[in-house]
């Protein structure tokens, strides 16, 4: 989604500032460890969730609109031929219906799957870049270094 762009931009700008800061925290060997990309990682993926949850409970009403038995749907949401009108009328629609707490539905079960997820995959990821970097030659830095470090962050 177009407000996916920008929640992204936020995750990173949140998991650089939070690395700063436990990295400033725990001294200088948090600075060469996993600890620092680890707690940077799950604090980002927190405090973001803040956009993403809202963001994920509007994209699924929006997935099933039409396609579902009537007695899913709260009645306050607005339709127009059995069909949401955009994403605005969704969201209004979910907080006529649950009020604002209703665009955070799921929150708990996000930050169980995804916390966890971030920590390690910017822990492994951080470490296999430092790793990298000492091993390749310095024209392979840059770009191919951070594909292969997303890569076994990933695998």
């Amino acid at each position: 989604t177009s407000a996916g762009i920008p929640a992204q931009l936020a995750y990173l700008v949140t998991y650089n500032w939070c690395k700063e800061r436990v990295e400033n925290l725990g001294g200088p060997e948090w600075k060469d460890s996993a600890v620092a990309p680890l707690c940077a990682g799950a604090l980002a993926e927190t405090i973001t969730s803040v956009f993403w949850v809202p963001l994920d409970v509007v994209t699924q009403k929006l997935q099933i609109q039409g396609g579902h038995p009537p007695e899913w749907c709260s009645k306050n949401i607005p339709k127009v031929g059995g069909t949401f009108q955009s994403p605005i009328q969704v969201a209004r629609g979910i907080i006529e219906a649950d009020g604002a707490r209703g665009l955070w539905r799921g929150m708990g079960a996000h930050l169980v799957a995804f916390v966890p997820q971030a920590a390690v995959w910017w822990g492994i990821y951080e470490q296999s870049k430092k790793f990298l970097v000492k091993r390749v030659p310095e024209s392979a830095n840059g770009v191919p270094v951070h594909l292969a470090s997303g890569i076994s962050a990933g695998v």
